[in-house]
């Protein structure tokens, strides 16, 4: 055997061994049919002979009832032998005598009164062989012992001996398939052979019932529940054949799909349609459950700050932290965990609705605010991120996934903007404040694409009291809005004209209408105008230009104005910010840092940003008159603020005490509802004129 036969047999070899179905099937096909037609050739065969050796036999008794009969006369008798043998189906017949060895009558004449040696020489020399009497002849004994039907080549042969006439009657029968169909019952002969053919289809329909069509089944009904988007079904593997091979592949790719569809590639959670594929499963199974939905506080910081990878991996270990809180649960029941935004999460679990469990879910969320809260250490960089939460209750709140989702980001955003990092109940109230909010949003956008501003919006002026004068010197610009059917405080229409990118519009307009009223106010000695500047401002690459352009158009010059900024405003594009705040400050404009002490790295900007005067948030303030670790805090603002040569302000100062405390610090200007709520500009005017003469 050659190199190369070897291998291709091992390369045979191998083939069968890794894909048996595709050899073996053909073969045990092929080997099947093949046994199935040689013994339905057998079995017709059979039938065939049984069926001609019985009518050969019923013509022999013919031939032997008439032999047996007394014999008048030779020829009448070879006479009727020969018509008896013209309506039979024999070929052939010789009346041989045993003592003379003559043929005595043959229905072929050429062999009358020939020996039978002559047979030797003809196509009859069968006939010659079973006559001998030579002990060599295998027939001989048969045919001496019994008168029975012997086969010999492609003929059947009969003999009847008559003793005391010394005769042999020789009948001679061929075999022929023809005539036999033309002859016998054909419908019986065809049925039965049909029947063996039929045969290997049986063994095969068998085989595929019992052992393909439980395999072939369970991988139709895979496909049928992908199409589903059920990507958890798997195929149940038999053997190692190539339904095996192929149902093992479709578990495999089941399980990729299911990763790419159903789990978020970041931090390996549920994502967004594997969360609802789940949530969606038990909420056809359980009564009442409860649904987190998450959003971090100052994730958009990070991102811009330290960069988007610095994000993606503090988004896996928040993933991480709440993953093992949901583990360590105490709810009984499986808790389901997704990732189904940037920084969005959502959670839900099954658990009954009483008191108790009540305060479990609120604990619960507490605990998820705090593990998040915990300080966040990546390339020695520390990050401290919040948690805003927002709770529905199934089916309270909502029978289906799509009401859930909606209620609970309500109570998110509710709580987002009440106090971050906290959680909040989703109730009636934030409803009726989402709709006002779906109608102030719509009414905004009429306002704006009509440009209708003068006849919705309007400013009005805080006083600033200087304590160190004695009077209001200053004024902070704040804008109102006003609306036949619609009441709306600014916290919540600037977000949203914020949202819609609106804002720009609208600060363009309290600057001109600011600067336009500063010639009535400054008759009345205030100095300083305090105006609040959007993100949308800062970022616009005209802004600077209509600066100088307004105040070639107004009497007001750059050091009568302060910008007002926030941190969450330069947080974005911090570069560019930049530059816009140092060349408005070239030409003479001062800066506030607004809300001081709110933000997340606040003593950052005082380095960067320049800044003549900080504004302490009311937070900070409101108490200072009876604790005193707020005190103590407002103590160490002053004397940092002093040493860096910086005005300070104390916003929402609302009492005596607190305004006594705080000219006792030292304060440089105050503002609040104990000076004045905001005014209309006449109004400001003649508080002005009242209270600059009196002293408080």
């Amino acid at each position: 055997m050659s190199i190369k036969m070897f291998i291709k047999m091992l390369d045979f070899i191998k083939k069968i061994t890794n894909y048996p179905i595709r050899f073996s099937i053909p073969v045990l096909i092929t080997i099947t049919i093949s046994i199935s037609l040689v013994f339905a050739i057998i079995f017709f065969l059979n039938i065939l002979k049984n069926i001609t050796e019985n009518q050969i036999q019923k013509q022999n008794q013919i031939y032997k009832f008439y032999i047996t009969k007394n014999i008048q006369t030779e020829n009448e008798f070879f006479d009727s032998l020969l018509l008896l043998h013209n309506s039979l189906d024999t070929k052939a017949f010789f009346i041989i005598h045993t003592q003379t060895n003559k043929i005595l009558f043959s229905n072929e004449t050429y062999y009358i009164n020939k020996d039978i040696k002559f047979l030797q020489l003809t196509s009859y020399n069968f006939v010659y062989e079973l006559l001998q009497s030579n002990s060599n002849n295998r027939y001989q004994t048969y045919l001496n012992l019994s008168e029975n039907l012997i086969k010999k080549n492609e003929n059947y042969i009969y003999i009847i001996s008559k003793p005391e006439l010394y005769w042999k009657f020789v009948f001679i029968y061929k075999f022929s398939i023809l005539n036999f169909l033309l002859n016998q019952n054909l419908i019986l002969t065809f049925s039965s052979f049909l029947i063996v053919l039929v045969f290997p289809f049986v063994l095969i329909n068998l085989l595929y019932k019992y052992y393909f069509k439980k395999r072939i089944q369970n991988i139709i009904y895979f496909t049928e529940e992908i199409k589903k988007t059920n990507f958890q079904v798997r195929i149940p593997v038999q053997g190692k054949d190539e339904i095996s091979y192929i149902s093992s592949f479709l578990n495999h790719l089941a399980e990729i799909i299911e990763k790419l569809i159903f789990f978020d590639s970041l931090t390996e959670v549920l994502n967004r349609n594997g969360f609802e594929f789940n949530v969606n499963l038990i909420l056809k199974k359980v009564q009442s459950g409860v649904f987190f939905f998450m959003d971090l506080d100052g994730f958009k910081y990070v991102n811009e700050t330290f960069g988007h990878n610095i994000g993606n991996i503090a988004l896996k270990i928040i993933s991480k932290r709440i993953c093992s809180l949901c583990e360590k649960n105490s709810f009984g029941g499986k808790i389901i965990f997704g990732r189904i935004g940037g920084d969005e999460f959502a959670i839900f679990f099954s658990t009954k609705i009483d008191y108790i469990n009540y305060l479990n879910i609120q604990l619960f969320a507490n605990k998820i605010i705090e593990v998040v809260s915990e300080k966040i250490s990546i390339n020695e960089l520390d990050i401290i991120l919040g948690i805003s939460i927002g709770i529905a209750i199934y089916p309270k709140d909502g029978k289906s996934l799509g009401e859930l989702l909606t209620n609970s980001d309500l109570a998110m955003h509710h709580s987002k903007n009440t106090i971050k990092n906290s959680f909040a109940f989703y109730d009636l109230f934030i409803k009726e404040t989402y709709e006002q909010k779906n109608i102030l949003r719509n009414a905004l956008l009429t306002i704006l694409k009509k440009n209708i501003l003068k006849d919705h919006f309007y400013i009005v002026y805080q006083p600033i009291y200087s304590l160190k004068e004695e009077k209001i010197t200053s004024t902070e610009v704040l804008l109102r809005f006003k609306h036949d059917s619609i009441k709306s405080e600014p916290s919540m229409f600037i977000p949203l004209l914020e949202e819609l990118n609106l804002m720009k519009n609208i600060d363009n307009y309290v600057i001109e209408k600011s600067f336009a009223d500063f010639d009535d106010l400054k008759k009345y000695s205030i100095t300083k105008l305090s105006i609040n500047l959007s993100i949308s401002q800062l970022r616009s690459d005209d802004f600077y230009k209509n600066i100088k352009q307004l105040l070639s158009s107004f009497s007001i010059q750059p050091q009568n104005i302060i910008f007002e900024i926030t941190e969450t405003s330069f947080m974005k594009e911090p570069d560019k910010i930049l530059k816009i705040i140092n060349s408005l400050n070239d030409l003479g404009f001062s800066f506030a840092l607004d809300d001081f002490g709110t933000g997340y790295s606040s003593l950052q900007y005082l380095k960067e940003i320049p800044i003549k005067n900080l504004k302490i948030d009311k937070t900070f303030i409101k108490d200072i008159s009876y604790n005193k670790k707020s005190l103590n805090i407002i103590k160490a603002l002053l004397k940092m603020s002093k040493s860096l040569n910086l005005e300070i302000t104390a916003e929402g100062v609302e009492d005596f005490s607190t305004f006594t405390t705080l000219k006792n610090l030292e304060f440089d200007y105050v503002q609040g509802f104990f000076i004045s709520p905001p005014l209309e500009l006449g109004n400001f005017i003649k508080l002005i004129k009242k209270n600059n003469y009196q002293k408080l």
